[in-house]
């Protein structure tokens, strides 16, 4: 640590911001007693003193360094070349400098003189062979695809990610992407950009950037497929379901819940049945759950909802593995347009049509 001590708080500022530019930590004081209490600590590695400061002299400023177990070295400053020698007899000066001459000395004054850095660990998040999922938002090669990482540092994570089908993966320089892994905090996602890929037979290994931030889905225990699926959603109990029901698009999907977006709010709460027209199968996925929040979506008029699904039957187990499968697979689906066709099981009006 680098100790700035000054009257002149300006000055001792500018001297600060100095020595952080050259990667010290400082401490700024502003009189004699704090130097001298801030010396007695033991973590100054070097002092600068204005030789003028109030309630100090040299000989004390000296004499409490090297008591420490390691003494720092002392840089006084003069406002003059008045005495600027007569403290270079002591040994834990290592110079004088006059003070309209620190700023531009300080760079080459403590070069040599700095502790050594603190080693850059890596974060606990992304190690090396930890399983994560690739999500591609948009594009031809939108959807989910397995990975695992290679290496990682806090700047980077070099990740190799597969299609499940063995279909080769191209991400171009500069691809938003989403990397979604389990983490101590629940489910993480990262949101990096492509800076770096090399393709490999069907294996890419790209190279991402770290942001400032994981976020966190709280509610979350598994991963989520993004995946788009026409979805119908109506009141799970009570009358007029085919009045109730709405259509819209699934947006991500996991073993626990789902996301997807309306055209228009729910004209319901609580528990809801889901029809879901998921991949090349006429049959729609059909799950009950419960609607846990709901937000509205700016721009679009449209309201986008989150489901946890309720505690399934067999039947309805088999319903959300088949529709696990159709998400994993839905980055593959590329010539597959869903339709806007409601399932059949879905509620109708007394006229034959549906929501």
């Amino acid at each position: 640590m680098l100790l700035v001590a000054d009257a002149n708080e300006c000055f001792a500022n500018a001297v600060s911001a100095r020595a952080q530019a050259c990667g010290w930590q400082v401490m700024t004081v502003r009189d004699g007693e704090a130097a001298l209490s801030a010396l007695h600590l033991g973590h100054v590695t070097v002092a600068i003193v204005h030789a003028g400061l109030p309630g100090v002299n040299a000989g004390e400023v000296a004499a409490v360094g090297r008591r420490s177990s390691l003494p720092p070295k002392v840089v006084f400053f003069h406002d003059h070349e008045l005495g600027m020698t007569e403290h270079l007899r002591l040994p834990e000066v290592l110079c004088t400098v006059r003070k309209d001459a620190l700023l531009d000395a300080l760079p080459a004054i403590l070069l040599g003189h700095a502790p050594a850095p603190a080693p850059v660990h890596s974060p606990v998040e992304l190690v090396a062979q930890s399983p994560v999922r690739l999500s591609v938002v948009s594009g031809r090669l939108a959807g989910t695809h397995e990975g695992i990482v290679v290496e990682s540092d806090a700047h980077h994570v070099c990740i190799s990610a597969w299609d499940e089908d063995g279909s080769a993966i191209d991400l171009s320089l500069g691809t938003r992407v989403t990397v979604g892994f389990a983490g101590p905090k629940g489910w993480g996602e990262l949101a990096s950009t492509v800076t770096g890929s090399y393709v490999r037979g069907s294996v890419i290994e790209l190279t991402l950037l770290r942001s400032a931030e994981t976020f966190y889905r709280q509610r979350r225990k598994a991963e989520r497929y993004i995946a788009t699926f026409p979805i119908w959603a109506w009141p799970a109990e009570g009358t007029d379901a085919s009045g109730r029901m709405a259509s819209g698009r699934t947006e991500d999907i996991g073993r626990e819940g789902l996301r997807a977006c309306f055209s228009t709010p729910l004209a319901f709460d609580g528990r809801a049945v889901l029809s879901v027209a998921a991949g090349r199968s006429s049959r729609a996925s059909r799950l009950l759950a419960d609607t846990v929040w709901h937000e509205s979506v700016p721009g679009t008029g449209e309201s986008r909802y989150g489901f946890r699904f309720a505690s399934p039957g067999a039947a309805t187990a088999q319903s959300l593995e088949d529709l696990l499968g159709a998400a994993r697979s839905w980055g593959n689906l590329r010539s597959v347009q869903p339709g806007r066709v409601a399932p059949e099981d879905a509620p109708r009006r007394p006229d034959g049509s549906t929501g």
